[in-house]
């Protein structure tokens, strides 16, 4: 798949909540990765778009050659025409002003069809209701056309380039052209600073809080991200309409209070990102909740969570935590035999104290149980080592992409949680993520609750006699384990999409740039230091 300067793939241009794509180009790839995005889209090939009626396409994509000279303008005048408004026509473009291009031409040799200059397309487009969002340079080539440009000066001159336009022309093979139907929405420029990925889960709660989402924002025109990672130098630059998101620092007097400064003299509004309980560092509380009295807005993944944090500071925006990309729904598995146990999944994090009555139920279930049963352990080492069992095994902390494959690999996943303060602020992710990709949770009310339908969804246990009844079912009835997963699977789909919430998202940060005086006098108040900023 193309992808663009800043690494991100090509789909992310693409608004995750189109309903009608239309798609001129080769190939499945993009389709296939907005489909896991978007399961819901209806993807048209260009030439089966012909009878579609105007303003019904949330996108159109272009990747193919365009054709030459004025055959262009009816394909980019039609593109403009199915578009509904706010829509996006994205055009992977090649330019015929490279290097490579010139000389051929130069020397009379044919070229392929179809280059042409994005001012050509922006004109039609414009013409058709459309503006300009984003010009940037897909594929380019410096040292050649540096080369070319000192052994060829008058084929560069025949070019009828500015001067200070000959050399980038030169250099670019392919532009990608996005252009959005109707008015640019205001400017949004996101910085985001993310806890250091190789450190324990924060490379998961980075990608599922942080990162994801924001690259769901980029399919909206006039939003630009940085996305930055802990330990690197923070080097923040001065952004009008900037929003600064700031994944879990622990903000201590007196550093923060100069790195803050900096932030408001740079014009941003700080967001600190927090999806866990403050309880669990000392250190929050004895800096006067700094972390969130510090920024101007918090943003958080459950409302109890966000109860507990407003105290702090009242502008607090909750974002539950959805699934960004849907894998195809997992085919009924043969029933468990010795070559292929039935797999029970347990990645702790912060629940070895929830286990701890549950363990003695397991191991009844695997001496007594017909099922053959393996169990894999994630960082609960003692009760890993309390199973009476050789069909297990044990990990660390392993990263999100493995966690997520031994999830894929498993049948059940438990999910005890105790009822403690803490844990009622945690989000039902994991539910999600295991429902998503077929397993089948046995989980507490605490969290999970509101969200599991008991026997229809997965099922929840209140006492270690009630876990041991629902997980003897489970394993037991294959039929009805399978009922389960094929309920949960369609609850994500139709419900826990990332791609039915982004725009929330999008539009507190833009509440939140346009009330940036307000917010800016509430710092203040909440923290005298920063009232001479």
């Amino acid at each position: 798949m193309t992808l663009l300067p800043n690494g991100q793939p090509l789909v992310d241009r693409i608004p995750a909540d189109a309903s009608l794509v239309v798609h001129a180009g080769s190939g499945t790839e993009l389709e296939a990765a907005f489909a896991r995005i978007n399961p819901d889209v209806v993807w048209l090939p260009w030439n089966a778009s012909g009878s579609l009626r105007p303003g019904c396409a949330g996108a159109v994509v272009i990747e193919g050659d365009l054709p030459d000279d004025t055959a262009v303008a009816p394909v980019i005048e039609r593109a403009m025409e199915l578009l509904a408004d706010g829509g996006m026509l994205i055009i992977d473009l090649a330019s015929p002003d490279f290097h490579e291009l010139v000389a051929a031409r130069a020397a009379g040799r044919p070229i392929p069809p179809g280059s042409h200059r994005p001012e050509t397309v922006i004109e039609i487009a414009r013409r058709g209701g459309g503006t300009l969002a984003a010009l940037s340079v897909l594929e380019a080539d410096e040292d050649g056309a540096r080369q070319f440009a000192e052994r060829h000066p008058d084929a560069v001159a025949g070019l009828g380039l500015r001067p200070d336009m000959q050399a980038p022309r030169l250099a670019t093979r392919r532009f990608l052209v996005e252009i959005v139907r109707g008015a640019l929405p205001e400017p949004i420029y996101v910085f985001a600073r993310m806890r250091d990925a190789s450190v324990g889960a924060n490379g998961a709660m980075a990608e599922v809080r942080v990162s994801r989402p924001l690259r769901f924002l980029s399919g909206i025109p006039n939003v630009r991200l940085w996305l930055d990672h802990d330990p690197t130098p923070l080097r923040v630059p001065t952004r009008p309409r900037g929003i600064f998101v700031y994944q879990r620092p622990i903000l201590r007097r007196p550093a923060a209070i100069d790195l803050l400064r900096e932030l408001f003299r740079r014009q941003y509004v700080v967001v600190m990102e927090f999806d866990d309980h403050p309880s669990y560092w000392p250190e929050i509380a004895r800096h006067d909740y700094l972390t969130f009295a510090g920024a101007h807005a918090v943003q958080t993944s459950t409302e109890p969570l966000a109860q507990a944090l407003r105290p702090h500071n009242p502008y607090v925006g909750v974002f539950r935590n959805d699934v960004a990309e849907l894998p195809p729904p997992r085919p009924p598995r043969p029933e468990p035999d010795a070559a292929r146990p039935l797999r029970i999944f347990y990645g702790s994090l912060n629940r070895a104290d929830s286990m701890r009555p549950l363990t003695d139920a397991i191991n009844r279930l695997i001496r007594e149980s017909r099922v053959p049963i393996h169990v894999s352990v994630i960082t609960d080492e003692r009760f890993h080592a309390q199973l009476r069992t050789t069909r297990k095994d044990f990990h660390p902390m392993v990263s999100h992409a493995r966690h997520r494959e031994m999830v894929a690999e498993a049948d059940i996943v438990l999910l005890p949680l105790a009822d403690t303060e803490f844990n009622r602020c945690k989000s039902d992710l994991s539910f999600v993520e295991a429902a998503a990709r077929g397993a089948v949770v046995l989980a507490s009310p605490v969290v999970y609750g509101p969200t599991v339908m008991d026997g229809v969804t997965g099922m929840l246990f209140t006492t270690p006699e009630e876990f041991a009844a629902k997980l003897t079912l489970l394993v037991e009835d294959g039929p009805f384990r399978q009922r389960i997963a094929t309920n949960a699977y369609r609850y994500v789909r139709s419900q826990r999409m990332q791609k039915d919430g982004f725009r929330l998202r999008w539009l507190w940060y833009q509440s939140l740039l346009d009330r940036k005086e307000e917010l800016d006098r509430a710092v203040r108040e909440r923290v005298p230091e920063l009232r001479d900023v």
